[in-house]
């Protein structure tokens, strides 16, 4: 079922690569800023390599159609969430993808309006939910529930709200990969991971331990993700065109192709 699933992504990525490449004909660079630098962490399904060691996925998909239809050139650097962050605040990097805005952030970046949703759930082990009766995050203190995250990444507003509280600081796992810690509940070194659904999901799948694992109801966070552009090195001008771009792929049908929206 896993390699069907994985087999089904690569066909539909392949496909939309496809189609894009005849929808935009190539012209003059129409942003300032060339070539725009993108940094990348893999992150399937949104982004990862190929059995033919092609970057692709669901949101380079977006990118790639939103930066061709704006004629503006671009390479992507593959680098960690949490490496991009501070090099985008020094102007090393120009651009992110899946970033959620936030006031800190907003000291140095631009945003683009939001270009899809974003859900934050936990993974258990199958059988497990009633361990772990959560009516809100603060209550993994009481259960000393074990945690693993990327931190440096953004949960939402409860979870950046706990992170100065010791007791529920030190039932938090830091791993460089969310596959590390989906790697940790299977094998009982974790009670849970904290993740992006669909990034939850496709991972396990792919590892081979979903049918061991599920998704907690409980929600961390919801929200939109959003386009984001370091002030030292893009002009503010670029921001604005490709966001309007980015406004306008949203109306067409090959948006609700890439991301699944029937």
């Amino acid at each position: 079922m896993g390699s069907e699933i994985t087999l089904v992504f690569h066909m539909r990525i392949m496909l939309l690569l496809f189609l894009l490449s005849l929808c935009f004909q190539s012209s003059a660079n129409q942003c300032l800023k060339k070539p725009l630098i993108v940094g990348w962490d893999l992150y399937p399904p949104y982004g990862y390599y190929n059995p033919n060691k092609q970057l692709v996925g669901l949101d380079i998909a977006f990118l790639n159609a939103v930066l061709q239809q704006a004629n503006c050139l671009y390479e992507i650097k593959l680098i960690t969430f949490k490496r991009s962050l501070i090099e985008l605040k020094k102007g090393s990097i120009d651009l992110m993808l899946t970033v959620s805005k936030t006031a800190a952030r907003e000291q140095y970046a631009y945003y683009s309006p939001p270009y899809r949703d974003e859900q934050m759930r936990m993974i258990i082990r199958k059988g497990e939910q009633h361990q772990w009766p959560l009516q809100r995050l603060s209550d993994i203190k009481k259960l000393k529930m074990s945690l693993a995250v990327r931190l440096g990444s953004y949960y939402g507003e409860e979870f950046a709200g706990l992170l100065s509280d010791p007791l529920f600081r030190e039932l938090l796992i830091d791993v460089k990969q969310t596959v590390q810690g989906i790697k940790m509940v299977a094998t009982g070194r974790a009670d849970a991971a904290l993740q992006d659904v669909y990034n939850l999901k496709y991972r396990a799948i792919n590892l081979g331990v979903w049918d061991k694992l599920a998704l907690h109801p409980y929600i961390v966070s919801s929200g939109k993700v959003h386009f984001m552009f370091s002030k030292k090195s893009v002009p503010q001008q670029d921001a604005k065109y490709i966001s309007q771009n980015i406004l306008a792929f949203k109306r067409t049908e090959a948006y609700k192709t890439i991301y699944m929206l029937d």
